[in-house]
């Protein structure tokens, strides 16, 4: 047997074994004196027989066996383990045997007593065998002592402590910790005498399976009382709700038009390649879209925590590939939170890189409108054209405009409407912990990034990267257009100017160039007509097999997307697999999500 645990369970054996020694001596006594007798003597009754040596050592041999038979079940064991073995016995139907694995358990648990003391008074751990159940992670620093420095010891976890008081248990010296070590604050635990003296002189209740008894009343007390200060810390002075606000408002974009001033601020510099651009330089412009969101006039104070962040870039990435936000914060709230900022940044990546598919769009969707009014002298060759981007264009807006109403409103917007009550009703720090975790985690799974929507997420990247493509085409496009439209204009005044001077016209050699610059336009047109076509056809396609992934989901709330989308249900009429009829209810429950949306959106615009 190892440990203190171990030291515990053998002084008990020692007892026993010292009783069964004084026993064999009185027994070595009576013999010794019968000897000195003279041989038939009168009273011979009290003489010592085998018989009466059977009676005298039929109970010590019963209680030997038994020892053995304890001791050999946790000779290899320590700690909680070996408390767990010997526990078990104390369930044996002889009374005798019963009392004495509690008497072994007892003494065994002396040293578990220790660490409970020093743990729940005072936040301490001496357990340098590894035996307690409460586990100090020596090399993680305070900065995170919520999450990582402490944790359940699962093998030297005692039976007869449930999970729920071994967690209460734990977050009892951790919270004094927290307090102590990093919010500086060393308020003693209240009614922290009482548990100590219940813990000196009724140690007993710890093996009890009844949780009502005065021990278990007191760490339940305490847990409470520890869970309330740590409670009023985060939540007072250091407003942790607060923060919780600002990320959701900037990282995950529900500061009203902040991510489009910002988008439009930052177009110059992103455009650049990502070898090029320099974080800190950025900082001013996102300064200035915060402030322009804001709708107060004092310096917001969300700017002493947001920040810049660049991803590691490789060669040929540009400022977009690689931008992103981050949200510092330190002290108390830096234990607390810390765990969570890199799924911020990732959801933040997600939300921004659509946000950027919406910006482009409305960016094309300007260039295509001024351009129409530019080129009426070419409407006669791209007119077909034009119309036919601008009928790709706008599907593809109605698509992004579709999923950010889904993604920032049903998912973000209604996780967090179910995430305050949560808050609000938390006894304990743990209780928004995971909460927000749960947040966290409906956000993760509403936005495609958990393992099952691996498709839906490749799928609508694929998209995104067709909308990429129409940007490209418009910009080569337009710039064809323009350059036959000013060399169409460079001719005609040519014509002008020589009509001026009394030569009327242009050469023959001038006129064929023109000609075979107007054929070569032609031909461009041709192929870019070509290229659009493509670009529609594929674009069509993966909406396509995206309205099918959706239907084919389990969530309800994806198959009500998927009929948004696809709103005309021209998709519908393509694919065979979708047109599966909806049921009565599926049309009463996409009617009631669209005007609860437009309720909350509403509602959502008087509040901010």
């Amino acid at each position: 047997m190892k440990g203190n645990f171990g030291q515990g369970y053998i002084a008990a054996l020692q007892r026993e074994l010292t009783q069964y020694y004084g026993m064999l001596a009185i027994l070595q006594e009576d013999l010794n004196r019968q000897r000195k007798e003279r041989t038939g003597m009168v009273g011979g009754g009290d003489r010592l027989t085998l018989k009466k040596l059977r009676l005298w050592l039929t109970s010590p041999m019963e209680r030997l066996q038994w020892l053995a038979q304890i001791s050999e079940s946790c000779k290899e064991l320590k700690g909680g383990a070996l408390a767990t073995i010997v526990y078990d016995y104390t369930a044996n139907g002889d009374p005798e045997n019963r009392r004495l694995a509690m008497e072994l358990l007892r003494s065994a648990c002396i040293p578990l007593q220790q660490a409970l003391i020093r743990w729940l008074i005072d936040g301490e751990i001496i357990d340098p065998n590894g035996e307690f159940f409460v586990e100090e992670i020596c090399e993680v620093g305070f900065d995170q002592l919520w999450h990582q420095k402490y944790r359940i010891r699962k093998s030297m976890l005692p039976s007869f402590v449930s999970d729920g008081i071994a967690r209460r248990i734990l977050v009892i010296g951790k919270s004094i910790n927290y307090l102590r070590e990093v919010c500086q604050d060393k308020t003693p635990v209240k009614a922290r005498n009482d548990l100590k003296q219940c813990l000196e002189n009724d140690m007993d209740s710890i093996f009890s399976t009844i949780s009502t008894t005065k021990l278990h009343q007191l760490i339940d007390n305490a847990y409470l009382n520890t869970s309330k200060q740590v409670l009023d810390i985060v939540l007072g002075p250091h407003r942790l709700m607060d923060h919780l606000q600002a990320l959701r408002n900037y990282l995950l974009l529900g500061q009203g038009n902040f991510a489009d001033i910002l988008m439009e601020n930052l177009q110059a510099e992103l455009d650049r390649p990502a070898s090029e651009i320099y974080q800190h330089d950025l900082f001013s412009i996102l300064a200035a879209a915060v402030r322009n969101s804001f709708s107060e006039q004092e310096e917001p104070e969300v700017l002493n925590y947001l920040d810049v962040h660049f991803l590691t870039h490789y060669e040929g990435e540009s400022g977009w590939d690689v931008f992103g936000l981050t949200y510092k914060v330190s002290g108390p709230l830096s234990t607390i939170l810390e765990p969570s900022l890199c799924r911020y940044q990732t959801f933040f990546k997600h939300l921004w890189n659509m946000k950027h598919i919406h910006f482009i769009l409305s960016r094309t969707w300007k260039c295509q409108t001024l351009a129409a009014k530019s080129l009426k002298s070419l409407q006669s060759l791209i007119g077909p054209i034009v119309t036919r981007v601008q009928l790709i264009t706008s599907q593809m807006i109605n698509f992004v405009n579709q999923m950010q109403l889904y993604i920032l409103f049903e998912v973000i917007e209604c996780s967090w409407v179910q995430f305050l009550p949560r808050v609000n009703q938390a006894k304990a720090l743990d209780d928004i912990l995971e909460a927000h975790h749960q947040f966290l985690e409906e956000i993760r799974i509403g936005i495609f990034l958990d393992e099952s929507s691996q498709q839906i997420i490749n799928t609508l990247e694929h998209i995104f990267d067709t909308v990429r493509k129409l940007e490209e085409w418009r910009e080569r496009f337009y710039r064809l257009c323009f350059t036959e439209y000013e060399a169409r204009r460079a001719y005609q005044d040519q014509i002008k100017q020589t009509e001026r001077t009394g030569d009327y016209g242009v050469t023959t050699e001038q006129m064929l160039e023109r000609d075979e610059q107007a054929k070569t336009f032609e031909q461009h047109l041709a192929t870019h007509q070509t290229l659009l076509q493509d670009i529609g056809n594929e674009y069509e396609n993966l909406v396509g097999q995206f309205l099918y992934q959706l239907a084919i989901s389990t969530s309800e709330a994806l198959r009500q997307l998927g009929m948004r989308l696809d709103y005309n249900e021209y998709y519908k009429h393509r694919d065979r697999r979708l047109n599966v009829p909806l049921t009565f209810q599926h049309i009463r429950m996409s009617m009631a999500a669209n005007s609860f949306r437009s309720r909350k959106a509403a509602s959502s615009s008087m509040l901010y």
